[in-house]
């Protein structure tokens, strides 16, 4: 975002998300919904998974929080969360190991 000029737009992001964020998933990591569930399925979304579960083992748990603008795709592994990636919700898709 601050390449692209985006200042005010990165600060809301940092106030909204990164401020809030980490505790709330913290104190509730189940708090977001399922994102296998969520979603139909396709080629990306089980690739996704399956990037997940070479990552964090079997047994992670992918997950999607939704915070004001923003969804958190996090993955739960044990008594770990991972935050993956952020996106806007204009965006249509996650883009997450590149």
């Amino acid at each position: 975002m601050l390449e692209n000029g985006a200042v005010v737009a990165a600060q809301r992001l940092e106030t909204a998300v990164l401020d809030h964020l980490p505790e709330v998933l913290a104190n509730h990591p189940h708090a977001g919904r399922d994102y296998a569930e969520r979603n139909l399925p396709t080629a990306q979304i089980e690739q996704l998974r399956t990037q997940v579960l070479e990552l964090y083992g079997e047994g992670a748990e992918l997950r999607e929080f939704i915070e004001g603008d923003y969804l958190a795709l996090y993955a739960i592994r044990g008594n770990v969360l991972y935050l993956l990636t952020l996106r806007h919700h204009r965006q249509t898709a996650y883009e997450f190991g590149t």
